[in-house]
């Protein structure tokens, strides 16, 4: 009997941490959310079309080609 109320209590102890870890992934998730929005609007804000570009390219591989692509393509407008 003793052993079944130990079991008993922790499961209820494993629900009631579940529970907790769901609350906490939803808070993060709302985090992560807040956080790219931030970053997006002060970026747009603050730095210049050029400095996103040497940024992208210092801190993303995968903006490498967007970045190149814009290189060329202000290269293009200042011969043309």
């Amino acid at each position: 009997m003793k052993e079944r109320e130990e079991l008993q209590k922790a499961v209820e102890q494993r629900d009631r941490l579940l529970s907790r870890v769901r609350q906490l992934e939803g808070e993060n998730a709302e985090l992560c959310k807040d956080r790219s929005e931030t970053f997006t609007r002060m970026r747009a804000k603050y730095m210049p079309v050029k400095c996103c570009r040497l940024f992208a390219r210092v801190y993303s591989d995968s903006c490498e080609a967007a970045v190149w692509t814009y290189a060329h393509t202000d290269a293009d407008d200042e011969e043309g």
